[in-house]
C-alpha cells in the first residue's frame, strides 16, 4: 500500500505542536512498518537531518504557502503517484481525487470557536478548509472526545466517520536533572512560585491576564511566592506592559525562550501549574507538569478533563481570577501527604498516554481504511 502524508509541519528545525505529533508518529511507524511505502510530501526541504527506512520517501515540490501549494499544486503529483490513501494531520486536506482514500486529523476547533485568538488569515484559511476537509475525508481522527463532539456539532458529522486517538502526552525527559535548583537559580528565581509554561500573548486561548490577576490576589496576601511565565514574549504585546505597571511585577518573571533542561527543572520544581486555558483541543502541557511532579491547576472546559483526569485541581471558571488565587493559596497550605497523593494521582494519569500507542492505533487507521474498515 502506498500512504502519503501532508508533512509541511515537520519543516522547522525544531518543530512544534503538529510538527512533534507528526514527527513522533512517523518515527514509530517507522521502526515496525517496513512493507507500506510512504511519500512525505513538502514544499520545503526539512531543516533538520532525518533518516527514515526505505520504505520512506521525501518528496519536495517548491512552493511558498501551504493552503494553496495543498489545493493547487500537490493534487498533480497525487494524480501522478496514485497513492492508496493520502494523511491530512493538521485538519487539511488537498481537493478530492478519485482512487484515493482521505484520512484527516483535527486537534481542534480553535478558529471555529474563536477566530480572534488567532492572526485573522490564519483563521479564515483554517476555516474554510475545516469545511471542506471534513467533507472529503473517509475517516477523521480527533484528538479527544471534546473534539470529535465539536465536529459533530459544528458539521453535523457522522459520528461513524471519526475516531479519537489521543495524543501521546509528555514530551520530554524524565530523568532527573543533576542540580536542577542551581538551573531555576540561573533564571533568576529564588522564592517558591507557581508556573506556566508556552507563548506569552494576550488575547489568547491560553486566557495568562487572568493567570497574573490571580497572582496579584494572591501576592497580597502572601508573600516570597512568585509567578513564573516561562516561553518567549513579544516585548510589543498588551500582555508584557500589564506586567511590567502590575503593584508586583517583580514578583512576576519573565523567562524568555527556555531550553528542554531549563523546562523541566521549572516543571519539577514548581509549587503547581497554572492553566486556566478558555480551550484546548487536547492538553499536552498538563501531561508534561503532571509527569514532572508538578502538581495542575486548570480549567474544566473542553478537553482537560479527559487528559487531567482526577490528577488535575480544576476550577469552574476560568476568567475568574479570585477562584483560581484561592486554588493557588490551597497547594501553598497542603501538607506533605497532600502534595505527594496529588503528585502521585499525576504520574499514573500521564502515564496512560504514549506516543507509541497513538502512532499504533493511527497506524491501524491508514491501512484499514483501503479496506474499508473504520
Amino acid at each position: 500500500m502506498k500512504i502519503a502524508i501532508y508533512s509541511k509541519p515537520l519543516i522547522p528545525s525544531a518543530p512544534r505542536g503538529i510538527g512533534v505529533y507528526l514527527n513522533k508518529i512517523i518515527n514509530y511507524i517507522s521502526i515496525f512498518d517496513h512493507e507500506n511505502e510512504y511519500i512525505l510530501y513538502t514544499y520545503r526541504s526539512f531543516e533538520q537531518d532525518r533518516h527514515y527506512p526505505e520504505n520512506f520517501h521525501v518528496k519536495v515540490i517548491p512552493g511558498k504557502v501551504g493552503t494553496l501549494w495543498l489545493r493547487y499544486v500537490l493534487p498533480k503529483y497525487l494524480k501522478q503517484d496514485k497513492p492508496d490513501i493520502f494523511w491530512g494531520p493538521s485538519h487539511m486536506l488537498p481537493p478530492k481525487i478519485k482512487g484515493i482514500k482521505y484520512i484527516v486529523t483535527f486537534h481542534d476547533l480553535g478558529p471555529l470557536i474563536c477566530p480572534k485568538w488567532y492572526v485573522w488569515y490564519n483563521a479564515l484559511f483554517s476555516r474554510l478548509f475545516m469545511k471542506k476537509s471534513v467533507r472529503n475525508a473517509d475517516t477523521i481522527i480527533s484528538v479527544s472526545e471534546s473534539t470529535k463532539s465539536g465536529l459533530i456539532e459544528s458539521f453535523k458529522t457522522n459520528p461513524s466517520k471519526i475516531v479519537c486517538i489521543y495524543e501521546g502526552g509528555a514530551d520530554l525527559r524524565e530523568t532527573e536533572v543533576t542540580d536542577s535548583r542551581s538551573v531555576i537559580k540561573k533564571l533568576g528565581i529564588n522564592n517558591q512560585y507557581f508556573l506556566y509554561v508556552g507563548a506569552i500573548m494576550s488575547n489568547t486561548n491560553k486566557n495568562i491576564e487572568t493567570t497574573v490577576a490571580a497572582f496579584e490576589t494572591l501576592a497580597g496576601r502572601v508573600k516570597n511566592v512568585d509567578l513564573v511565565l516561562a516561553g518567549k514574549a513579544q516585548r510589543s504585546d498588551k500582555l508584557v506592559e500589564l506586567i511590567e505597571n502590575s503593584k508586583f511585577s517583580g514578583r512576576i518573571k519573565l523567562t524568555g525562550y527556555i531550553s528542554e533542561e531549563e523546562k523541566i527543572c521549572l516543571f519539577q520544581n514548581a509549587e503547581a501549574f497554572v492553566f486556566p486555558t478558555l480551550y484546548e483541543g487536547f492538553g499536552i502541557p498538563v501531561l508534561e507538569a503532571m509527569s514532572l511532579g508538578a502538581p495542575v491547576i486548570c480549567s474544566s472546559n473542553s478537553s482537560l478533563p479527559e487528559v487531567g483526569g482526577d490528577a488535575a485541581i480544576y476550577i469552574k471558571n476560568e476568567r475568574d481570577p479570585e477562584e483560581l488565587a484561592s486554588k493557588m493559596k490551597a497547594v501553598l497550605k497542603m501538607s506533605e501527604e497532600e502534595r505527594s497523593e496529588i503528585i502521585t494521582k499525576g504520574y499514573a494519569q500521564a502515564s496512560k498516554f504514549s506516543w507509541e500507542k497513538c502512532a499504533e492505533e493511527t497506524w491501524k487507521v491508514l491501512t484499514s481504511v483501503n479496506k474499508g474498515e473504520n
